[in-house]
């Protein structure tokens, strides 16, 4: 290597581990601090360790909210570190290691739309592009409340962009062990007739699920047997900041008896049309419409759960830049880019009605706009069938 570019490579660096100090004071200074999601982990994780109910009553948070550990036992023990450090240490843990999957979620995305580009920069452009994305509400939302989605993801981007042969479809086994919605990516392994990936995935989900049966075998035995196992007594709630379709059919007053199998023929229809969009898709794409889809059917997707909206807007921002010679394309990314971000910058649902008393309504407007993620998500999905069909060699979107 040359001294040229040795000090290069030194300059990318620097101005890559500068972007992710600035990321930081950013994000503390924009999350709030409450920080309640992490403060049950590190109660989940102390009751299980003390042979306590992982699934009982917890202690309240310090905002007095009665929450309860929900996921696999296998996510208690991939936090036991957030709860050995002292309080201070855990929020600045899981602030690092959130950036840090953030910033590989984009690295993921630049490595994959821009194979030939020089790493250094790479590692610079996702660096600085993580500032930016902390004003997303999803984002700010994740952070403030102390939670893990950004480790998923950057997880699940890492594992379906990035890892090669063997080890591919680990990523997503591990964050579906931890989570159980990350199973859905298997979705994205199979279009792409990646079996392999597909059966690695699922392996390693049992696995990692089986060395908890043996460290908790109570805890496991309860939350796979006990009925816990995608249950959360929340499904489908109409409060404002549960941003999927079926807490859209419950807003718009939709009788219960009837939503559930409405919803299972909207499902069956969305998954018909990912499926086959995703299939003449490109990678990136593709895999943002399998989160797309992910969210838009589960029966919960509170609205810090849409953390994928970042990747989203990040790879609309790369095809501008990859499009710049042509003007007019290039601007209708920008558009595109400029509009989805205020959207998902404002979060207009969080100024109407909550749905946390009965009686509550939405106007006409306030259906549209309060349910602006679904929207964004159906739309997107709907646009990326059109480009899919009208497919041209070389474009990045498709």
């Amino acid at each position: 290597m040359s001294p040229a570019s040795s000090r290069g490579r030194s300059w990318w660096s620097a101005g890559a581990l500068a972007a992710l100090a600035v990321a930081y004071v950013v994000a503390m200074l924009t999350a709030g601090n409450s920080h309640s999601d992490l403060e049950i982990y590190r109660f989940g994780v102390d009751t299980l360790w003390n042979g306590g109910d992982l699934y009982g009553a917890l202690p309240l948070s310090d905002a007095g909210i009665p929450l309860l550990f929900v996921y696999p036992p296998f996510a208690a023990l991939m936090l036991t570190p957030l709860a050995l450090a002292p309080w201070p240490g855990a929020v600045f843990l899981l602030f690092v290691l959130s950036l840090a999957a953030l910033g590989v979620t984009f690295h993921a995305i630049t490595r994959t739309l821009w194979p030939s580009g020089d790493r250094w920069k790479a590692l610079l452009v996702s660096s600085a592009a993580i500032t930016p994305a902390l004003f997303l509400e999803p984002v700010r939302q994740t952070l403030g409340f102390g939670q893990i989605n950004l480790l998923l993801m950057g997880l699940v981007a890492a594992d379906c962009l990035l890892a090669r042969g063997r080890y591919r479809g680990i990523g997503v086994g591990l964050a579906a062990a931890v989570k159980l919605t990350p199973m859905a990516f298997l979705l994205f392994f199979l279009i792409r007739k990646d079996f392999r990936g597909a059966l690695t995935a699922m392996g390693t989900f049992v696995a990692a699920s089986a060395v908890a049966f043996a460290v908790a075998p109570e805890a496991s035995a309860r939350y796979w047997f006990g009925g816990l196992a995608g249950a959360s007594g929340i499904s489908g709630t109409s409060f404002h900041t549960n941003q999927t379709l079926r807490a859209v059919l419950a807003r718009f007053g939709v009788d219960s008896a009837a939503a559930k199998p409405l919803w299972l023929i909207l499902t069956g229809v969305l998954l018909v049309l990912v499926t086959l969009t995703m299939y003449r898709s490109a990678v990136v794409p593709a895999l943002l419409l399998n989160a797309a889809f992910a969210l838009l059917i589960s029966p919960t997707s509170w609205s810090h759960h849409w953390v994928w909206i970042a990747p989203a807007l990040f790879t609309t921002a790369a095809c501008a830049v990859l499009h710049r010679r042509n003007h007019r394309r290039a601007l209708a990314w920008l558009a595109v880019t400029g509009v989805v971000a205020t959207i998902f910058v404002t979060a207009p649902f969080r100024y109407f009605p909550a749905f946390d008393r009965p009686g509550q309504t939405w106007t006409a407007t306030q259906q549209w706009l309060g349910n602006c993620y679904i929207v964004a998500g159906l739309v997107f999905v709907a646009v990326s069938g059109v480009l899919a069909l009208r497919k041209r060699q070389g474009d990045p979107w498709i």
